[in-house]
């Protein structure tokens, strides 16, 4: 069963203690941006064979949105 377009949802969590961030997506467009980013996913969600999702970790300081050309840092950078 093919999944449709608006199924495949990306969903990006963070904490605002600047630990790690995660990200799930049901797109394979997105997961195969991540991977050639280099990215590996930590888990791939599966239904028999197919698979479903995957889960990425990254630090939140590198989730970044784009609203008109303008780039917004949405995590904080950890302290060492």
């Amino acid at each position: 069963m093919s999944e449709k377009l608006y199924e495949l949802e990306t969903i990006i969590r963070f904490d605002e203690d600047g630990g790690t961030a995660t990200l799930y997506t049901a797109s394979r467009r997105v997961a195969a941006k991540l991977h050639n980013a280099g990215l590996m996913p930590i888990k791939t969600y599966r239904n028999g064979t197919t698979i479903t999702g995957w889960l990425f970790e990254l630090p939140p300081y590198d989730v970044i949105v784009k609203p008109e050309r303008r780039a917004i840092r949405l995590g904080v950078k950890k302290r060492s």
